[in-house]
């Protein structure tokens, strides 16, 4: 056990604890650039990442009405049934975490980001030549081959970002963040405008091609500054973090937070079509959504390297809290686009957002991947089972009210704001128990 480790566990209170954590940091031997071309090239390398693995997991609504809609490929089988498919493919972004974050630590960084592009554009390509319908096919190409290569791209760079950035590391995470902004507006616009072009197996190839061309970058110039760590007498998991209940906590509201999180993101189409918004324009519902969270994403980046990760964060689940309640009353075309640019902004933040706290609670860079992994590996059990409980709910809804599409949705969002607004809670506990004082960054 290192001093530093004997005194963290000597301590008696929270607060002893982050104080001992803080000296950590300032005691830390490795200069950190904040800046530099290497240090950019990282977070360009992050973006592009970011835009391909959330831009396609977030473009999963295209999918979920292609599919459901009449004479679609998965028409028969319910919404709530094939939104599993996004549920894993989203779960898998998050649930290797754990163990991709310690290779990444220990150095595999471009064969992380190699390996996850060669098994994402796989999968792309055999979900593109399943014509029969069945339900098992798209789940294991798109589900679960495609989800299993998200987390390797998307861990590297993203834990990358604290080995060249510190005072700006909140804006480097926010700019990264910003790449799945911009991948959501690129992949849904273009699915729409391919698939009645070319046909769904040829509009998955063209995706899959931008996808394998892009990643060149990334592969290029990712790199860390980090003196790697040895798997050999090594764990994958960081139990001394976790003697800290106000990190345990800060853990819990991410967990609530991320479980209603996503409703929106499976359901905004059928829900704009629904309220009587015109097909051409429901289309574009995720794409704005999209945009609006690269607001999110960056400006509260800003803030946060000012004001602190977690003050941060609190206002930015409250928002997407509040909307999510809001949403209930979203019944006209103005009031759906609104809707869209709001809770775009609010929830870009909450994601972009979730990484720096836990990233800014470390007392070690070098252990970065291994807390990310952890938080983003419990987060992935929120996103698995948060947006299919939701249309499971919107389901057993649509049954008791057949044919009012206003109302249908209420029951999905209502589950979903009140699980954000229980994460809020969490979260704001956690802030007063590390540092009882109002105006102080935390």
């Amino acid at each position: 056990m290192t001093p530093h480790e004997a005194d963290v566990e000597s301590a008696s209170t929270v607060h002893d604890v982050l104080c001992i954590e803080r000296q950590g940091q300032e005691q830390l031997p490795v200069q950190i650039p904040d800046g530099g071309f290497d240090a950019w090239m990282v977070v360009v390398s992050g973006f592009i990442t970011t835009m391909n693995v959330f831009g396609f997991v977030n473009s999963f609504g295209v999918f979920q009405t292609r599919y459901v809609s009449r004479g679609g490929l998965l028409s028969k089988y319910s919404p709530s049934a094939v939104s599993v498919i996004g549920s894993v493919e989203t779960f898998f972004v998050f649930f290797p975490a754990l163990v991709i974050g310690r290779l990444a630590d220990a150095g595999y960084i471009r064969s992380l980001v190699f390996g996850g592009t060669c098994m994402m554009v796989f999968g792309i390509l055999m979900t593109s030549i399943d014509k029969t319908g069945q339900y098992y096919e798209f789940f294991l190409a798109q589900g679960v081959c495609i989800g299993l290569g998200l987390c390797p791209i998307f861990i590297p760079p993203v834990t990358l970002c604290a080995h060249w950035f510190r005072r700006k590391h909140a804006l480097a995470l926010g700019i990264t963040a910003a790449g799945a902004s911009v991948g959501g507006c690129l992949y849904p616009i273009l699915l729409n405008l391919l698939f009645p072009k070319i046909g769904f197996s040829w509009s998955m190839r063209v995706v899959a091609l931008i996808i394998a061309v892009t990643q060149i970058i990334p592969l290029i110039f990712l790199k860390s500054r980090m003196p790697f760590r040895k798997l050999k007498g090594q764990t994958f998991f960081d139990v001394q973090v976790f003697r800290n209940p106000a990190y345990v906590l800060v853990h819990i509201g991410l967990f609530l937070a991320f479980w209603g999180l996503y409703t929106p993101f499976y359901d905004l189409e059928i829900f704009a079509i629904s309220n009587n918004v015109p097909v051409t324009l429901a289309f574009y519902m995720l794409p704005i959504t999209s945009a609006a969270s690269a607001c999110g994403r960056v400006l509260l980046a800003f803030v946060a390297d000012r004001y602190g990760c977690v003050n941060s964060i609190i206002p930015s689940v409250a928002a997407a809290a509040s909307l999510l309640f809001i949403w209930l009353a979203c019944t006209t075309q103005s009031t759906v686009i609104a809707f869209c640019v709001l809770y775009g902004c609010a929830s870009g933040a909450v994601v972009s957002l979730s990484v720096s706290v836990v990233t800014s609670l470390s007392n070690d860079p070098a252990k970065n991947g291994i807390r990310t992994g952890q938080m983003l590996t419990l987060c992935s059990i929120a996103t698995l089972t948060g947006p299919p409980i939701a249309n499971a709910i919107i389901e057993s809804v649509s049954q008791l009210l057949p044919g009012d599409g206003t109302k249908v949705f209420d029951g999905g969002a209502i589950f979903s704001g009140s699980v954000v607004m229980a994460g809020l809670a969490c979260l704001v506990v956690a802030r007063f128990m590390y540092d009882r004082r109002l105006c102080v960054k935390v």
